[in-house]
Order: C-alpha cells, then sequence, then structure tokens
C-alpha cells in the first residue's frame, strides 16, 4: 500500500515497504530491535520499582488477589521476564469477544436471545482466526479474514454485515484495552466486496404464501375444529401477525372485537443446553408496534379465545408451555 503526503511526496511507510522488499533491511534484527523496545518499555512503566538488597538478590511486587506480593530473584533479567510476562498480556479474539459479549450483556446492550446468535456466527466464522492473539495482528490480517469468508461461506449481504458488526465490536473493544493500535475505520473502509459477490435469494410465489385453494381447504378445518393452537393460526391468517407477535398476546391487548394490539414478541437462547424462552417488550422494529385489523368475518375469535384460556396473562398458553 502506497501513502503519500499532501505534498506528493512518498511517505516514510512507502520508503519502508521499499527496502523491506529490496531486501536493505534485516527483519530478524528489525524484529529483535522492536521486541527489545517493547519490553524497555514494560519494564519502565511497571507499576512497581525494582531494586537490589544488600544480599545481592533483586526485589519487586506483584499484584495477586488484591495483595500485593514480593518477588525475589537472582539476576535482574530474571525480574524483567516475570514483570514482562506479568504485563504484556495479549489476549485471542476469541477471548476478547467473549470478554466484550460479557460486559454488554452486564449493561443490557443486547438480548440473551442476541449472544446467542453471536455465539453461533463465531463458532462458524472464527474457528482459526479466533485464535489470533490480538498483538501480532495487523489491519491486514483483518481485511483478508473478512473478504474471504464470503467465498468461503457463500454469505448473503445481511450475514456479512452481522460477521462485519462482531468484528467492529471486538476490534473497538481492543482498541479501549490497547490490544490494537491501529485505526478502526481503515480497516472497513479498505474492504474490497461488492454486491455482486453476495448470494442472492430466490423465492418463488408458491415457496412464500399459501395458495387460493390451499386456504379454501385450510381456514374451513380451523373453523370447525377450534382449539388454542388452531385459532391462533387463523389469528395469524387474517392479520398477518408472526408466530413470535401471537405467542406473547394477552387478552388486553383486544380493542373491542376488531382491533389487536401489538407490543410485544417472543425471543429464545440456549443456555445449559437448553432453549430459555422469554417475552420482549417490543419487536424487533418501531414499526412492528402497530395496531391490526381483524376482519369483521372473523371478530368472533377474541370471543372463542376467553371462552378457552379466560384466566392466562398469556392467551396461548398450554399449561406451562406457550
Amino acid at each position: 500500500m502506497i501513502f503519500i503526503n499532501n505534498l506528493g511526496e512518498i511517505s516514510s511507510a512507502d520508503t519502508l515497504n521499499y527496502l523491506i522488499d529490496h531486501d536493505k533491511i534485516d527483519m530478524v534484527y528489525l524484529q529483535n530491535e522492536m521486541e527489545q523496545s517493547r519490553r524497555r518499555e514494560l519494564v519502565e512503566n511497571y507499576q512497581f520499582k525494582i531494586w537490589q538488597g544488600a544480599n545481592g538478590y533483586w526485589y519487586t511486587y506483584k499484584c495477586e488477589n488484591e495483595k500485593k506480593i514480593i518477588i525475589k530473584r537472582k539476576e535482574r533479567k530474571s525480574i524483567e521476564d516475570i514483570i514482562v510476562e506479568l504485563t504484556d498480556y495479549s489476549p485471542t479474539v476469541k477471548e476478547v469477544f467473549k470478554e466484550s459479549q460479557k460486559r454488554r450483556l452486564e449493561l443490557k446492550k443486547i438480548s440473551p436471545a442476541t449472544a446467542s446468535r453471536e455465539d453461533t456466527d463465531f463458532k462458524k466464522y472464527f474457528k482459526e482466526f479466533g485464535n489470533q492473539k490480538l498483538r501480532t495482528m495487523n489491519p491486514q490480517d483483518v481485511i483478508d479474514f473478512l473478504e474471504s469468508q464470503v467465498g468461503k461461506h457463500n454469505m448473503s449481504a445481511k450475514s456479512f454485515s452481522n460477521l462485519k458488526c462482531m468484528m467492529r465490536q471486538i476490534l473497538k473493544y481492543s482498541k479501549r484495552k490497547k490490544y490494537i493500535q491501529f485505526n478502526i475505520h481503515d480497516v472497513f473502509d479498505e474492504l474490497d466486496v461488492s454486491d455482486r459477490e453476495f448470494k442472492k435469494r430466490y423465492r418463488e410465489d408458491y415457496e412464500e404464501v399459501y395458495s387460493e385453494e390451499e386456504l379454501d381447504k385450510l381456514i374451513p378445518y380451523l373453523i370447525k375444529n377450534q382449539d388454542l393452537k388452531n385459532l391462533g393460526i387463523l389469528l395469524m391468517f387474517v392479520t398477518g401477525i408472526r408466530v413470535g407477535e401471537l405467542v406473547t398476546i394477552k387478552n388486553s391487548d383486544f380493542v373491542e372485537d376488531y382491533i389487536l394490539q401489538v407490543r410485544r414478541t417472543e425471543t429464545f437462547h440456549k443456555e445449559n443446553g437448553h432453549h430459555v424462552y422469554d417475552v420482549k417488550d417490543s419487536p424487533k422494529t418501531y414499526a412492528g408496534i402497530r395496531n391490526v385489523i381483524i376482519p369483521q368475518d372473523y371478530q368472533w375469535i377474541r370471543s372463542a379465545l376467553r371462552r378457552i384460556n379466560p384466566f392466562s396473562e398469556y392467551i396461548f398458553m398450554d399449561g406451562n408451555k406457550r
């Protein structure tokens, strides 16, 4: 990558790349110098001083379980090695992902259902990249990883957007913790992914909706065989509400017999290997909060539901199951 400043001059980064490409710099020597420089910085900025006792041994402190513990070594280098090990923490992408996710859950920035979806996506896309150390990562590593996932997993635009959101969150948290130093925005600005690379999902009309012939058979059956489930299915057909919205309906959500207020939706996530269901007080989007009209020919549904289940908070409850 070539960087040119406002005066049209070649930048120092471009000069360095040229020297490396033409073997003008000993990369092993350069790497060693960088590591030694970082080592000196960590030792100099350590929170406790290093001193040598009258017995010739070297000392410093470390914190363990909120207690200050003295460290004693014969050589100063051994003390410095411990300091570097204590302070040069370099977590993996997976460790940062879990740490960041835990914090967002605690702050209620995401729901358990969102965290469950993120866990599934992480296992799918980050199998190898998740083990990479943050301190050894550079922007090009991230760019290469993201671009490679599109073809590897035949991703849709929405799936790739979710992946980018996860990576952005990981990098933002890493930047805040000073695990990385590079500019996060540059990573996503440099991505070379076009719309034509994404998987297109086409469905025929017969895959999306019921035909008139099917409805002519299904609706009479639901009306003739009225129970909680069949009336729920019928209510979805005549109002267009979703399953997640249906199962959170209360008797108080009906305004007279012809208006149904949609105010909640169901979510679920995995916990200890089991699905845990919950009620979210608002649908996915603000537009999901709405009133729907029940056609006049089907306004009897409300009364039928009350007869079957007059006392439960949520109408579509069968024992302990929704």
